[in-house]
């Protein structure tokens, strides 16, 4: 026998899964929801229905008070000092009014 034909004759040992899947009856049956009457059918939709409407509204209400959080204290501190500059740029106010008062003697003297 050559390699070809022992290929062919080789039979596959994995098991086929030909099960059918579960149709509604049976998903109903397991759960034990095809036994409920109508009303109480109804009552489970009405009740799944208004858990996902207040899930929706709390995401929605979280969406808009998104834009209403106030800043932490740290980074409304620190983006004072960036607006106003002057804790990086300190001004020698004796230095400065010695400057304007030469300037200002040599305005009136030329």
């Amino acid at each position: 026998m050559s390699e070809s034909e022992a290929k062919e004759t080789k039979i596959s040992t994995e098991p086929v899964d030909n099960a059918q899947p579960e149709s509604k009856v049976d998903k109903q049956l397991a759960s034990g929801e095809y036994f409920l009457n109508q009303e109480q059918k109804q009552a489970k939709r009405n009740q799944e229905r208004t858990e996902k409407q207040k899930e929706a509204a709390k995401r929605q209400d979280e969406r808009r008070n998104k834009d209403f959080v106030p800043p932490t204290e740290e980074s409304a501190a620190s983006s004072r000092k960036k607006e106003d500059g002057s804790s990086s740029n300190k001004v020698d106010v004796k230095a400065l009014k010695a400057k304007l008062i030469k300037a200002n003697k040599k305005a009136r003297s030329s």
